[in-house]
């Protein structure tokens, strides 16, 4: 994946799980995206 695109899929991934679950999990999962 080049930057900018992981860039706007972590942007989408962000609004959608903040809007279901906002708060210390979604720490985890940008890590983990990251990782990928």
């Amino acid at each position: 994946m080049k930057n900018k695109e992981s860039k706007i899929v972590l942007t989408n991934k962000k609004k959608r799980f903040l809007k279901k679950n906002p708060g210390k999990k979604y720490k985890k999962i940008t890590g983990a995206i990251l990782r990928e």
